[in-house]
């Protein structure tokens, strides 16, 4: 359901869409695996009709300012912070 109205989305919002391999390595995975996945997943995309002449997709890993925000974020929050999200 989602990518279905990701497609519907793009004409009318102007959408980036992410590939996100980073939580895959948080668990054990085969780095090849991994890769040719990501690949897949970004296939999937287009292949359900994400345009990425209208909106970009990009890979999670390839854009260091994510891990580096994450680093930032934790480095920065106090616990307490945390433990009040609800999700």
């Amino acid at each position: 359901g989602a990518i279905r109205q990701w497609v519907q989305f793009q004409d009318d919002y102007d959408s980036f869409f992410c590939v996100v391999d980073l939580h895959a390595i948080t668990a054990p995975h085969n780095p090849k695996l991994l890769q040719q996945e990501t690949l897949d997943a970004a296939a999937l995309y287009i292949a359900a009709g994400i345009d990425p002449e209208k909106s970009p997709i990009f890979v999670q890993s390839h854009v260091t300012a994510h891990a580096e925000l994450c680093w930032l974020l934790n480095c920065m929050t106090p616990i307490n912070w945390l433990e009040r999200m609800i999700q």
